[in-house]
């Protein structure tokens, strides 16, 4: 499949939409750890957490949310 997609000179339209969108979610999930790391930093200090304690609170959440 790859080597089809190598010899190819252009990409369609829905390709780029494809590309475009995987992107945009990369962009945004790391963002997503980005401003939790943010904002746990000024958190902890107010809640007198440990490290472990800040590691339980980032795991905590269940695995849909």
């Amino acid at each position: 499949m790859f080597e089809y997609l190598e010899h190819q000179k252009n990409l369609t339209l829905n390709r780029w939409k494809i590309i475009a969108t995987a992107n945009l979610d990369d962009t945004l999930d790391f963002f997503d750890f980005f401003s939790l790391g943010y904002v746990l930093a000024f958190i902890l200090k107010e809640w007198q957490a440990t490290y472990g304690q800040s590691a339980g609170y980032c795991c905590g959440s269940p695995p849909s949310s």
